[in-house]
C-alpha cells in the first residue's frame, strides 16, 4: 500500500535507506532531523512495514530567468526481498498524482546509476541537466588565479543566484543548501570561500575533485585559495555546460532528468538548454 510517511516510521525507514545506500545510522538521523516533512516522504507497506520509499524535497527549475515549481525525488530504495515487484513504480506514479494536485510544474531527479536514466525514462523523465568536467593541472591553475582572502561570511542562496543567473539550473531554497553543505563536510568534504563565492570538494591522492564552485567576480580569486590550501597536482572542475572555461579533454557528463507536469512545463523545457544541478545530495 502507498502511503505517507510518520514520524514512527523512522526505524523502518532508516533500515530502507541503511541497506540500500549502505550510510552509517548518524548520517540517516541527521538527513531525517533537517528534511523529514511526512507529507513528503512516500512510502510502500507491506503488512504495516515500510517496505520501499523516497523524498520529496522542494525546488525550482530556472528556465531563462523564470522560476518554476519542482519536487527533487531522493532517495529511492526498496529492500532487496521486495525489488522486482513493481512497489517503486507504484510510489513514483503516487509521486506523479500527488505533484499534480500541488499543482507542481515539475519532478526532477538524479539517477544513482547509469542504467536508472533508462529506469526513469520509462516514467516520461528526461535527460535535461549536464555538466562539464573539466581536469587542470596546477601549472594551469596558476596561469589564472587571482590573489583574494578567504571569508567566512558565505550566502550560498545569493552567490548561487548570481553566478548562475546566465545558465538554466535546479534552484535549491537556503534550507536545502544549508543540509548539502552540513552534509558535505559531515562525509569528509572540503571548502574554501570569499565573500563573493565558494568551491566544495573532496580530497583524493593526488586530485582535488570540485564539486561545485560559485563565483559574483572573479573564479581566479577561489583557484589561489584552493592552491593555497591544498597541495594536489590535478584538479577537476564540475561547470555548467556552457561556462567560459574549456580544455581540450573536457567532458559533458549527463547529470539528471525531469519530468513535466503540466502543459506549460511541457512547452518550457522545449527553450531549456545544458541545465545545470552542481549541488546534489548523497
Amino acid at each position: 500500500m502507498v502511503d505517507f510517511a510518520k514520524p514512527q516510521d523512522y526505524e523502518d525507514i532508516a533500515k530502507v535507506w541503511r541497506i540500500s545506500f549502505s550510510d552509517t545510522d548518524s548520517y540517516i538521523k541527521q538527513f531525517w532531523d533537517s528534511m523529514f516533512k511526512p507529507e513528503n516522504t512516500i512510502v510502500y507497506r507491506k503488512q504495516g512495514v515500510v517496505v520501499a520509499m523516497y523524498f520529496f524535497l522542494e525546488s525550482q527549475t530556472v528556465i531563462k530567468g523564470r522560476g518554476y515549481s519542482t519536487l527533487y525525488l531522493y532517495a529511492a530504495a526498496t529492500l532487496p526481498k521486495y525489488r522486482g515487484r513493481g512497489y517503486m513504480a507504484e510510489l513514483i506514479e503516487k509521486g506523479v498524482e500527488i505533484a499534480k494536485q500541488r499543482n507542481v510544474d515539475f519532478i526532477t531527479l538524479v539517477p544513482a546509476d547509469d542504467y536508472l536514466f533508462d529506469y526513469y525514462a520509462k516514467f516520461g523523465f528526461e535527460t535535461a541537466f549536464y555538466k562539464k568536467s573539466i581536469t587542470l593541472t596546477r601549472k594551469q591553475l596558476f596561469k589564472v588565479v587571482k590573489n583574494a582572502s578567504p571569508s567566512s561570511e558565505l550566502d550560498m542562496f545569493k552567490i548561487r543566484q548570481i553566478a548562475l543567473a546566465p545558465y538554466d539550473f535546479l534552484n535549491w531554497n537556503s534550507d536545502t543548501l544549508n543540509y548539502a553543505m552540513k552534509e558535505h563536510l559531515y562525509t569528509h568534504g572540503s571548502m574554501v570561500s570569499t565573500s563573493k563565492g565558494y568551491a566544495m570538494y573532496t580530497k583524493g591522492k593526488d586530485t582535488i575533485y570540485v564539486k561545485e564552485l560559485c563565483s559574483m567576480g572573479s573564479v581566479g580569486e577561489l583557484f589561489y585559495l584552493l592552491l593555497q590550501k591544498e597541495d594536489a597536482q590535478q584538479f577537476v572542475f564540475n561547470f555548467p555546460v556552457d561556462f567560459p572555461l574549456s580544455t581540450d579533454d573536457q567532458k559533458i557528463v549527463k547529470v539528471g532528468m525531469i519530468k513535466p507536469l503540466n502543459d506549460e512545463a511541457q512547452k518550457s523545457i522545449l527553450k531549456m538548454k545544458n541545465a545545470y544541478i552542481g549541488i546534489s545530495l548523497g
